[in-house]
């Protein structure tokens, strides 16, 4: 297998991971903006006692609700991208372990391929006895959720870290809770 085929499944996983999350993610943005209307609702009720006022403090009151539900908005989209890939994270380190085997397996195959002969650094104590099954023996340990970090004596890296792999696809993750949330969160 190779370290396309390696992305493009991980890719598909991430996305199936993602799909899971972003269902939530469209919950709270809905919960956010029903809050953002709400509050603005209410304040521009407030001001209703006399019309003049009442304009002028709403064009206020606008301008500061834009500008509150901008920053409101921000920090939900930041949380739930954050939430996003910490509960994708989990998702990964509780991976069953037939699944965790077939991809370590599919790792040292890669690693076979592109290094040759390298090291293997592990991210959890039990990948010890696992990478040993393999005949690899574990040169080091990283952190990690899981995975495994091989390297060679020239400074070749291949980090195939389930934490590396997500932080890598932070980006797309972004895009896709944007795109969930400039849709109004509508399938």
């Amino acid at each position: 297998m190779g370290l396309d085929e390696l992305k493009r499944h991980l890719e598909a996983q991430a996305r199936e991971e993602a799909d899971g999350i972003l269902n939530e993610a469209r919950t709270a943005a809905d919960s956010v903006r029903e809050e953002i209307l709400e509050r603005a609702r209410t304040e521009a009720e407030a001001f209703e006692d006399s019309v003049v006022e009442a304009e002028r403090r709403a064009r206020g009151v606008v301008v500061q609700a834009r500008a509150e539900a901008s920053r409101t908005v921000s920090r939900a989209f930041d949380e739930v991208l954050s939430l996003t890939v910490e509960r994708s994270l989990e998702r990964l380190s509780d991976l069953h372990e037939e699944k965790y085997r077939a991809y370590i397996e599919r790792c040292l195959a890669v690693g076979d391929e592109l290094l040759g002969d390298y090291e293997v650094s592990v991210c959890r104590s039990a990948d010890f006895e696992l990478l040993e099954s393999f005949g690899k023996h574990v040169t080091g340990t990283v952190e990690g959720a899981g995975g495994i970090l091989l390297s060679t004596g020239d400074g070749k890296v291949l980090d195939l870290r389930f934490d590396t792999i997500v932080e890598e696809m932070r980006p797309r993750i972004r895009e896709i809770i944007q795109a969930q949330v400039s849709e109004g969160g509508d399938d």
